[in-house]
């Protein structure tokens, strides 16, 4: 079975959820960087996928 993704409306851009399965080392650097920075998980994982995407399209 095919599983449609929706954008949202651009006018009505909103946060959304997603939920990923990691490896348990990539998992616990993650962890470690979070509380490095002082940073929750998400916003760390959030924030890194950005970045990743952003430059992918520059390049």
């Amino acid at each position: 079975m095919t599983q449609t993704l929706s954008r949202p409306n651009p006018a009505f851009r909103s946060t959304q959820r997603v939920t990923i399965t990691l490896p348990h080392s990539t998992f616990d650097a993650l962890v470690d960087r979070s509380s490095y920075e002082g940073r929750s998980l998400s916003n760390l994982a959030a924030f890194l996928l950005e970045t990743v995407l952003t430059e992918a399209v520059k390049a």
